[in-house]
């Protein structure tokens, strides 16, 4: 669970990195659309397709994102994140 929110607030950065970006925010409600029709419709193959044309768009933006706003990725040579620790209560046993 842990895994799926850090993943939730990178995509959440990257949403709102994204949206100042030029049409994007009608790209993006366009690409939401064609996922919620082919749901509609309950074509499995064509939601799929449309997930995925939009996951692609959400990583061409991260490369336009990085390429403007390079402070705010890390490179390969960084240090890692360290996991935050769980603070017991000084009175509370295991």
């Amino acid at each position: 669970m842990a895994h799926a929110r850090h993943g939730q607030g990178h995509l959440d950065r990257t949403r709102r990195l994204s949206l100042p970006l030029p049409r994007r925010i009608e790209t993006l409600i366009g690409e939401h659309g064609s996922v919620v029709d082919a749901l509609e419709r309950r074509d499995v193959d064509a939601a799929e397709q449309a997930l995925r044309g939009h996951l692609q768009g959400v990583l061409a933006d991260l490369d336009t994102i990085q390429a403007d706003r390079p402070e705010l990725f890390t490179g390969p040579d960084a240090e890692p994140e360290t996991p935050m620790r769980r603070q017991e209560h000084p009175g509370r046993r295991g």
